[in-house]
């Protein structure tokens, strides 16, 4: 099922599309009977292991869908097992919301509904993952052996190519199996729309279709008028597509006051019983599927007579299921710490406790009463031994008169070394981590200290000559900076190893524990942040740093200066950059990083100017830029994966390998240029451009401007599905060819249409000369195919095209063309065959007459408009 190749039309009785209950919901597993005593701790019951589906056993999608006012939800119910290659595909684009903001984009009625390529507003199409190979062999036959029947869901692909699916779908709208089972290898069913999505599918498919450009020459549009933009409302529109659970549940106790239920997100259910209650009390457990069917399941809980130790810890009470549920925190080596307990009798006879112990480095202070009768309370105090660094955990066990027998609690706590660097006996620190084997030196040029946490199993600490040394240390916790002024220098450099050492976070704060600080430089090559950077706030004041060179951040924060700082600039050099975000409230003369991992971390760069960037890797985070901050130059060394950037200011200029069709830019300042030498997707929002260069191809770009003009393009391979759309005048463009583009330079108010009708169209000519005007468009053509095809080029005065061999299209479609006031010079040679090659076109009598190819009524539209 392709957008770009036509495909037949399938002329038998299509079977209309019905609701249909595809599958019944069961109680896989007994819910048993649960006896306890009064005040004992929750019962935790997982209900989507005790309840399933008795037909759908893969993974269920939901796609929330809204068109003409309406919403609703569409579920496909996967075929995992049986076409898992495909599924995997599908759950590519799912997990990575590729299919969030998309709309359906062809409707044939009775035949199928097509989604899953195009995202709006931009009408760019969705990054695609590499090509899926057929499964059609093993997508589940019905009892005819038929595949592609009503409500199934199948893959879309290139026409003669059986393994060119990548994210487009469509769903049967009849039986297509006649058609679809025996063409292009057959097209592989994946899943199918279960229950009363099939009436959504239905009121989409009663829709009326709308002939636009291609691809969109048969998409589904509700309440249109066919004159004023598309809105949102108008497309049928997907977002928050994800994965669901094919089965949602409730729960009703007879008795809430004695038991009372709970179901989480994740379909665990917890009962939680009444202190010093007894009684029985019934739980009715109702689960319902996708299509409303639903089944109920009843089991009773019986509350006794006994003793129950209940277990508080800072107002809350511990389940002794989880883990660390005593958690003392960070400690530093040496610190006395302790936690208390408060343990209660929530059972209505009286408890007799043991002799509580602790273990791994964990002690008991004090003893508890040998007995505490029904409703009493006791203190417990647990101790920890901070002599030894690390991690540690341990466990509290008391002996009790339960069925249990003894309650067990586990304990936690990390135990790190505090020294402080830049005091008279710490003039330098060194360390050598025992992971990446770097061996560290922390030092402070200038004034100011540094407090510096480390971690480690075994750390300890030796003194001598103003140098400390740390054995055992795996990596360093917080460092802290105090006290320093604008002409400090925070360093920490490496050797040998990895040359890398883990620093959890750098914080600082003057000498009353402000966090405003003057700072010089942070030069530490040799640190990779894992948690956070901060170096000034809010406040008046900020920071002075100058400087921050870091060996790399790490799902790391990075802020720094305050909203005063204005007439302060840092640079900023990092290693590799993951997952992290950097704010700064200073202008950045440099931002620079050897590599950058992220998935389009939201502000991920924010800054109110950035004088240069340079990424030695792909970049596929955010920009943003304060009002007016100016970007560039640019240079990606990689490829410009994703990503939105809003630039108020000026661009300098954007390099990269390629730019992504993910990718979003508000560059509203003028740009001095875009290089690629690879290949141009994304949208681009922008001022005046200079220059634009591609290496490669263009496809799905869109290029819009409100006013701004465009000095050159230039396209070393093809440009499809494509818009150039300038507010004012366009330079030479040169390319291979030109396919489902549109180039428009000061053409406004089309009202739906491709090409103007009227010089209304065009925007006022200035005093200087017009600026609805496009100098050259040269076409190259490639080697086979058209140099043009249903694409069209439109400006109040068009200087020389020369478009090749152009593909005509169908008579009245009014979308394959050129329209201008004045054309200075047209070549062309149109598929008729039939070459133009005139000048001086002031109207439509200067052209010759244009050919239908034999036995067609095809057309190329021309319109020179003079009124």
């Amino acid at each position: 099922m392709s957008n770009k190749k036509s495909q037949h039309r399938v002329t038998a009785l299509m079977e209309s599309v019905e609701s249909r209950r595809l599958f019944a919901v069961v109680a896989a597993i007994p819910l048993g009977d649960v006896n306890t005593t009064s005040g004992a701790a929750s019962t935790r019951i997982d209900l989507s292991k005790a309840f399933t589906s008795t037909t759908v056993t893969g993974t269920v999608v939901r796609f929330p869908v809204a068109f003409g006012g309406l919403s609703a939800n569409i579920d496909l119910g996967l075929f995992d097992k049986q076409t898992p290659k495909t599924v995997e595909n599908f759950l590519k684009y799912v997990n990575s919301g590729s299919f969030n903001t998309t709309f359906a984009h062809r409707l044939v009625k009775d035949f199928v509904l097509q989604m899953g390529g195009y995202t709006y507003p931009s009408g760019s199409h969705i990054k695609q993952f590499s090509p899926v190979v057929n499964e059609f062999s093993t997508s589940p036959h019905d009892a005819q052996g038929k595949v592609n029947t009503v409500g199934t869901v199948a893959m879309a692909k290139t026409g003669g190519d059986p393994d060119s699916a990548t994210s487009e779908f469509f769903v049967n709208l009849g039986d297509n199996s006649a058609n679809l089972d025996s063409q292009n290898g057959g097209f592989t069913t994946f899943g199918r729309v279960l229950g009363k999505g099939l009436d959504v599918v239905n009121q989409i498919a009663a829709l009326p279709t709308t002939k636009l450009s291609a691809p969109f020459d048969e998409i589904p549009l509700a309440n249109y008028d066919g004159m004023s933009n598309i809105a949102q409302q108008n497309v049928v529109y997907f977002d928050n597509v994800s994965v669901v659970k094919p089965v949602s549940f409730q729960v009703t106790s007879s008795d809430n006051t004695l038991v009372t239920p709970l179901i989480d997100s994740k379909g665990v259910l917890s009962l939680t019983y009444a202190d010093t209650l007894t009684g029985t009390s019934q739980i009715t457990v109702k689960a319902t599927d996708l299509d409303g069917a639903t089944t109920t399941s009843t089991f009773n809980v019986s509350i006794g007579d006994g003793a129950n130790l209940a277990v508080f810890y800072n107002g809350q009470r511990l389940n002794p299921n989880d883990v660390g549920a005593i958690n003392f925190g960070v400690l530093q080596l040496g610190q006395s710490a302790t936690q208390k307990l408060l343990l209660q009798n929530t059972g209505n006879k009286t408890l007799t406790l043991g002799s509580a112990q602790a273990t791994n480095g964990f002690s008991v202070v004090g003893n508890l009463p040998s007995s505490l009768p029904s409703g009493e309370q006791a203190n417990i105090t647990v101790g920890i031994n901070t002599t030894v660094g690390g991690i540690q955990n341990g466990q509290l066990s008391i002996p009790v008169n339960t069925p249990s027998g003894v309650l067990a609690l586990s304990v936690t706590a990390e135990v790190r070394l505090l020294v402080t660097l830049g005091s008279k006996t710490a003039k330098s620190i060194v360390f050598k981590e025992a992971s990446g084997g770097t061996t560290a030196t922390l030092s402070i040029t200038g004034s100011g200290t540094a407090t510096v946490e480390f971690t480690g199993n075994k750390i300890s600490q030796k003194s001598s000559g103003g140098v400390t040394t740390i054995s055992g240390a795996s990596g360093v916790g917080a460092i802290t900076l105090k006290g320093t002024n604008a002409k400090s220098i925070f360093n920490l450099t490496g050797k040998g190893g990895d040359g890398i050492v883990t620093v959890t976070q750098i914080t600082s704060s003057d000498a009353s524990g402000s966090a405003d600080i003057k700072l010089g430089q942070i030069n530490a090559p040799a640190a990779q942040v894992t948690s956070g950077l901060t170096l000034g706030d809010t406040a008046a004041g900020g920071t002075s740093l100058s400087k921050l060179v870091l060996g790399g951040l790490v799902n790391a924060d990075v802020f720094i200066g305050s909203s005063s700082s204005t007439k302060e600039k840092v640079s900023l050099s990092l290693g590799k950059v993951a997952n992290s975000t950097i704010n700064s409230r200073i202008p950045v003369t440099t931002l620079a990083a050897s590599k950058w991992v992220d998935t389009d971390t939201v502000n991920a760069v924010a800054a109110p100017s950035i004088d240069a960037l340079t990424i030695g890797s792909d970049f596929g985070s955010s920009i943003n830029l304060d009002a007016k901050g100016n970007l560039g130059p640019v240079a990606i060394k990689g490829s410009i994966a994703g990503g939105t950037w809003s630039v108020p200011g000026k661009t300098k200029s954007i390099a990269a390998k390629a730019i992504s069709t993910k990718f979003q830019a508000t560059l509203t300042g003028a740009v001095g240029s875009i290089t690629t030498t690879g290949d141009l997707g994304g949208e681009f929002r922008t001022g005046s451009v200079g220059t634009i260069t591609v290496g490669g191809k263009v496809s799905d770009w869109k290029l819009t401007s409100a006013a701004g003009s465009l000095g050159t393009l230039a396209i070393k391979g093809t440009m499809t599905g494509s818009v150039v759309d300038m507010g004012s005048s366009i330079g030479d463009v040169t390319a291979v060819s030109m396919t489902t583009s549109q180039i428009y330079s000061g053409v406004q108010s089309r009202g739906g249409a491709v090409l103007p009708t009227n010089r209304a169209q065009f925007v006022s000519a200035t005093k200087s000369g017009p600026v609805s005007k496009i100098r050259s468009i040269t076409l190259l053509g490639p080697k086979k195919g058209f140099a043009f095809s249903n694409s069209a080029i439109s400006a109040a005065a068009i200087g020389t095209l020369t478009l090749g061999r152009v593909e005509t299209a169908p008579a009245g479609g009014g979308s394959n063309g050129i329209a201008a006031s004045a054309i200075s010079s047209l070549s062309l040679t149109t598929d008729a065959p039939q070459a133009i090659k005139t000048t001086g076109i002031l109207r439509a009598s200067d052209l010759p007459q244009l050919q239908a190819k034999a036995g067609t009524t095809r057309t190329f539209v021309i319109n020179v408009i003079t009124a």
